[in-house]
C-alpha cells in the first residue's frame, strides 16, 4: 500500500518548454489564444513574453506522477490550481513537493501584473461589447426607416424610435468604447502614434463631428416637421433626403473605424 504525504519529495521530472512546443500544443489542443505564441501580443496585454498553457503543465504534472507510479498504479483523475505562469526557455523541475517556494520572482509578472492582465481582458470585453452595442444600433435605423417608408402613418414614431436609440443607447455605447479604447492603449502598452491608433481616433472626431452637428440636429427637425403634420412640405423632402446622405456617410465611418481596430494597419 502507497501513501504519500503533503509536502513530500518524488523523484524529480525537469521539463524544457520552447516556444516551438507551445506552438505545436496549441494546434494539437485547439488553443490558439496569442498569449501562448506571439510574443508582440503577450507584451501587449501586458505579459512580460508568451507564456506556457495551463493545461500543458497539468500535462507534465500528470507525466511526472505516472512516472512515479510506474507498474505500481495508474492515475486515473487529478485536480490542479493555477497559481502563476511559466515560460518557455527556462527549464522546470516538477516533484518537489508541496512545500517548495514556488519560482516566479525572476518573470517580472507579480500580482500588480496579473492584476493588470485581469483589467485589461475586462476592458477588452466592455470595449467590444460596446462596439457591438453602438454598431447594431446603428444598424436598426436602416429597419426603422424602411418601416416608415412602407407605412407613412409610423413616420413619428419611427423617428422618435431612432432618435431615443442615438441618444439613450448609440452614443453613450460610442463613449464608453473611446474611453475603454484609450485605457486599453494605455494598459497594453500600444503606442498612441502607431498609424491605426490615429487614423481610428481621425475617424471617430469624424462620426462625432457629423453626428452632433448635423444627424441628431436633423432628426430633430423632422420630428418637429412630422408633428405639426408637414410631412409633405418642400423642408421635410429637403431634411429627408439629407437624412439618406448623412446616415450611409456616418456608417462609412464606422466600418472604416472598425477596419482599423480589426486589421491594425501599419506603415
Amino acid at each position: 500500500m502507497m501513501s504519500l504525504q503533503v509536502g513530500q519529495e518524488i523523484p524529480e521530472l525537469v521539463k524544457h518548454p520552447t516556444t516551438r512546443q507551445l506552438v505545436q500544443y496549441a494546434g494539437a489542443q485547439g488553443d490558439f489564444y496569442e498569449i501562448h505564441y506571439d510574443q508582440a501580443y503577450a507584451k501587449s496585454v501586458g505579459l512580460p513574453g508568451v507564456i506556457l498553457h495551463g493545461l500543458l503543465k497539468a500535462a507534465f504534472l500528470g507525466q511526472l506522477i505516472s512516472d512515479w507510479l510506474e507498474e505500481r498504479g495508474r492515475l486515473k483523475t487529478f485536480e490542479v490550481s493555477y497559481r502563476g505562469i511559466d515560460m518557455p526557455g527556462r527549464d522546470r523541475g516538477l516533484g518537489r513537493g508541496r512545500g517548495r517556494q514556488a519560482d516566479h520572482a525572476g518573470l517580472g509578472y507579480g500580482a500588480d501584473g496579473c492584476l493588470m492582465f485581469s483589467l485589461y481582458l475586462v476592458l477588452k470585453f466592455i470595449h467590444i461589447l460596446a462596439a457591438v452595442t453602438a454598431v447594431g444600433s446603428n444598424l436598426t435605423y436602416g429597419v426603422w426607416n424602411a418601416r416608415s417608408q412602407s407605412d407613412p402613418a409610423h413616420l413619428g414614431f419611427a423617428l422618435k424610435g431612432i432618435k431615443f436609440i442615438d441618444d439613450r443607447i448609440a452614443n453613450p455605447a460610442y463613449g464608453v468604447l473611446l474611453l475603454t479604447g484609450l485605457l486599453m492603449v494605455f494598459l497594453g502598452h500600444w503606442s498612441i502614434t502607431s498609424l491605426w491608433i490615429i487614423l481610428a481616433l481621425l475617424l471617430f472626431a469624424g462620426v462625432v463631428v457629423v453626428a452632433v452637428a448635423f444627424y441628431s440636429p436633423l432628426l430633430a427637425k423632422l420630428i418637429q416637421l412630422v408633428d405639426a403634420g408637414e410631412t409633405s412640405s418642400s423642408d421635410f423632402a429637403r431634411l429627408a433626403r439629407r437624412n439618406q446622405m448623412l446616415g450611409p456617410a456616418i456608417g462609412l465611418l464606422v466600418v472604416l473605424i472598425l477596419i482599423m481596430m480589426v486589421f491594425k494597419p501599419a506603415l
